[in-house]
């Protein structure tokens, strides 16, 4: 709902709308995106699949130097296509960012492989690959608060073909390989400048996302690091480190009454944003700001003078929670759960998912989207999978259940039960693919090494 109010605003020229805790609290990318598609007139749904769409073709395109089989580079295409997280329901059904995210890193992570791809080869880069890289990088970035991710990545490659041009230095071209090496960097900065400076016009402050505002940063990271003796896992500020904070900082102790419980995860900043604006500090930018100064001065303070007690030896970086030698394990089983999630599909459904209804943003969501929304009491498809043993029917199942959910996704059963299939499909093949890519890799990274070691040792490796 956010994401629309927002896009709303954008579209009668008032940026963000009035300023309060969630104005600058989410990227501001996907109500851009929502606005200027608006304009266009198309399905918002549609026009996202069409950019998922889009990215595949560059992605293929980008390949297209290394893998000259044209059979190949056309099943890769429908590989990437058909991708089951892309199709999803959770994905599909919903104004939802991560969609939009998951494209522009597509995108940005294939024209960075063209760039290398070409220049590994010697041949000249296309100015369409700095430009789209550094747009669709500043996309990602400005949709989601996490999307570093992908900045290492992008970095290391770019570190790479750096490295090649260096070692070809006696090509005349060299100056404007550099060139276009750093011009996505430089359009990617100078989208972020743009948003920060339009935040800076609209609200008096020059950032991008006020989770990246040094003193809400500061006050955030010195209430993580509050060590009560005992922790809970997943839950970052304790309700007994709340209660040691509020005995010493006389700024925190005015969101008492606004905080309650345990909040796991980062949830607890939603909770903490949500008590500063009742206790009247989020008046503008500045007003904020100047609180979460004076509450991470008050607890940095408590810290020094031994009335709160630190993590020992803490790292806290941004949002990240302090690391805690008792997080390791966990990391570890969540890191191979990811890996089995994404490589078997786990979860992943073209069924549509009844939601909760709404009718308050009923309007606002089919004027902003062109696409439909219904309230009542409406057939939907139903995974048979999640169907009690006695329903019946020859895969797909309709039941009647309040759903709000769009048109554009409300397919033919016959539709959804081909994607189902594909689905199913993914599920069985891609285990055995990731395997396989993972024994090629540890081969290819051997015969590497054991190339490089010949010929320090002088031994000349015949051909083939």
């Amino acid at each position: 709902m956010l994401f629309l109010v927002h896009a709303v605003n954008i579209a009668h020229g008032h940026w963000l709308g009035a300023y309060d805790q969630n104005t600058l609290v989410k990227g501001v990318f996907y109500p851009l995106f929502i606005a200027a598609n608006h304009y266009i007139g198309l399905p918002l749904l549609l026009t996202q699949q069409l950019l998922f769409v889009f990215a595949c073709a560059v992605s293929i395109r980008a390949i297209a130097p290394f893998v000259r089989n044209p059979l190949i580079l056309a099943v890769c295409y429908v590989v990437f296509l058909f991708n089951p997280g892309r199709y999803t329901s959770m994905a599909t059904t919903r104004v939802i960012r991560d969609f939009v995210c998951g494209s522009c890193t597509l995108l940005a992570v294939s024209c960075m492989a063209a760039m290398y791809i070409r220049l590994f080869a010697q041949k000249s880069i296309r100015m369409v690959w700095p430009v789209l890289m550094g747009l669709s990088f500043a996309g990602a970035w400005l949709t989601r608060e996490d999307s570093a991710w992908v900045l290492p990545f992008l970095v290391v490659v770019t570190v790479l073909c750096l490295v090649l041009v260096i070692l070809r230095r006696k090509e005349a071209a060299a100056p404007q390989t550099i060139a276009v090496l750093v011009l996505p960097f430089l359009i990617f900065g100078a989208c972020n400048a743009l948003v920060a400076g339009a935040n800076a016009f609209a609200y008096g402050i020059f950032i991008t996302n006020e989770y990246a505002e040094p003193n809400f940063l500061n006050a955030y990271s010195a209430l993580g690091r509050i060590d009560t003796g005992k922790t809970i896992p997943r839950v970052t500020v304790t309700k007994a480190a709340r209660m040691q904070a509020y005995a010493v900082s006389p700024a925190f102790r005015e969101l008492q009454p606004y905080l309650d419980g345990e909040t796991p995860g980062t949830l607890f900043t939603w909770n903490l944003r949500n008590a500063v604006a009742a206790a009247g500090y989020y008046k503008s930018p500045a007003a904020a700001s100047a609180y979460y100064k004076r509450l991470a001065t008050e607890l940095n303070d408590a810290f020094a003078k031994g009335e709160l007690k630190s993590y020992p030896n803490s790292i806290s970086l941004g949002m990240l929670s302090p690391w805690r030698s008792q997080y390791l394990l966990p990391t570890l089983n969540a890191t191979l759960a990811g890996i089995r999630y994404n490589i078997t599909f786990r979860d992943c459904s073209p069924y549509p998912e009844p939601s909760d209804p709404f009718p308050a943003g009923i309007a606002l969501y089919q004027a902003m989207t062109y696409d439909i929304a219904n309230l009542d009491s409406t057939p939907y498809f139903t995974d048979p999978g999640k169907l009690p043993p006695t329903t019946g029917g020859e895969g797909v199942t309709m039941e009647n259940g309040p759903s709000l959910y769009q048109k554009a996704s409300s397919l033919t059963g016959k539709r959804i039960g081909i994607l189902h299939r594909f689905t199913e499909l993914y599920q069985v093949c891609f285990p055995v693919l990731f395997a396989l890519a993972v024994l090629c890799y540890a081969y290819l990274t051997i015969r590497l090494i054991l190339t490089l070691r010949r010929k320090q040792n002088g031994i000349i490796v015949p051909p083939g």
